[in-house]
């Protein structure tokens, strides 16, 4: 029994774990369905669309070691799919990080892209910063369907490296 608690429980802190690290609010009303898949998180939409959140990962094999300094790249992806699952925008933020193996940590460089692929979305007041250890993305999407807006997307979303290299 205690074994079945410990099962059911770790996937759910996991899950709340995630979604205190990467901020992503939306301003039309979401169904209640948000699932994992592939360590992606999915939040769908009343209209059938949804957000695909991806994992941290590595843009491109960029690691250099200073001595006991490294620095490494990382990014991670939120995007939109239609109903159909064709895609609709994607927004990336993209962080350089600089560490020294467990002792400290530091952003050094913040950027973000995004990309349209549906007439109807409208991109504003992106950023990229970067504090501390900590990269910080916001944007603003907005869906307009004969210049009525039927969804909005608000971007706010963080890269955070510990002392030892992980980023979250």
């Amino acid at each position: 029994m205690k074994k079945i608690r410990t099962v059911l429980i770790l996937p759910l802190l996991l899950l709340i774990i995630l979604m205190n690290t990467l901020h992503v609010h939306a301003a039309e009303t979401i169904s209640s369905s948000v699932q994992t898949k592939s360590e992606s998180t999915i939040v769908f939409f009343d209209d059938g669309s949804k957000l695909v959140i991806s994992p941290v990962y590595e843009p491109e094999r960029e690691m250099s070691i200073k001595g006991a300094t490294t620095t490494i790249t990382k990014s991670r992806d939120i995007c939109c799919e239609d109903p159909n699952g064709n895609l609709e925008w994607k927004y990336t933020l993209t962080a350089v990080f600089s560490y020294d193996y467990g002792i400290s940590s530091t952003c050094i460089d913040a950027s973000f892209t995004q990309t349209i692929y549906s007439d109807q979305w409208i991109f504003s007041d992106g950023s990229a910063t970067k504090s501390g250890n900590t990269a910080y993305g916001k944007g603003y999407y907005t869906k307009k369907d004969w210049f009525v807006e039927v969804n909005n997307v608000d971007i706010d979303v963080s890269l955070t490296c510990n002392s030892y290299g992980n980023v979250k």
